[in-house]
C-alpha cells in the first residue's frame, strides 16, 4: 500500500516532498499557522470543491476550486489562534462535485496540535509534520504536528 502510494504521488507531480515547509508562524501574525494542502485528482473528471463552512480559520483557502485530473492545486490554509480561537478547535469543510464533504480538522489534544482528514471519495490523505521527512497516513486518523497535507481522489 505504501509503494503504491508513493509512486501514486510522485506520478501525480509536485507533492509533498517538493512543497516548502510552512509550519511555523508569520513574522507578524503570530496568532496563525499556514498549512499547504495538495489537492490530487486521479480520477478522468474535473472534480470541484466549494467551501461550506470553517471555523477559526484566518483564511480557509479559495471559495472555490477545481482540481484537474493529473494537476495537483495548491491550497494555503491559515488558522486562527487569537482571542476565542486561542486553543479552540479549526476546521475547513468543502462540498464535493463528486457528492459529499471532504474535510480538514485540527485540533488540540494534551498539549499537542493533531490533523486528521475525512472524505467521501477521498482515496487517501498523507501529512507531514513539522521538522520531519516522514509522511503518515492521516485519512481517518489523528496526526500530531502537521504542515503538509497531500489528499488524492
Amino acid at each position: 500500500m505504501t509503494c503504491v502510494l508513493a509512486g501514486l504521488l510522485i506520478g501525480a507531480g509536485p507533492a509533498m516532498a517538493q512543497k516548502e515547509k510552512t509550519g511555523k508562524p508569520r513574522v507578524g501574525a503570530e496568532k496563525e499557522t499556514p498549512y499547504t494542502v495538495t489537492f490530487i485528482n486521479t480520477t478522468s473528471s474535473n472534480i470541484t470543491l466549494t467551501l461550506a463552512s470553517s471555523q477559526c480559520m484566518y483564511n480557509p483557502g479559495d471559495a472555490s476550486f477545481t482540481v484537474q485530473p493529473g494537476r495537483p492545486k495548491n491550497e494555503i490554509l491559515d488558522d486562527d489562534n487569537g482571542g476565542s480561537c486561542n486553543g479552540s478547535w479549526k476546521n475547513v469543510i468543502w462540498n464535493s462535485s463528486l457528492g459529499g464533504t471532504v474535510q480538514f480538522l485540527h485540533q488540540t489534544q494534551a498539549g499537542t496540535w493533531e490533523t486528521i482528514i475525512y472524505g467521501d471519495h477521498v482515496q487517501s490523505a498523507t501529512c507531514m509534520q513539522s521538522g520531519n521527512e516522514n509522511s503518515y497516513n492521516c485519512l481517518n486518523q489523528w496526526q500530531p504536528n502537521v504542515v503538509l497535507v497531500d489528499i488524492m481522489f
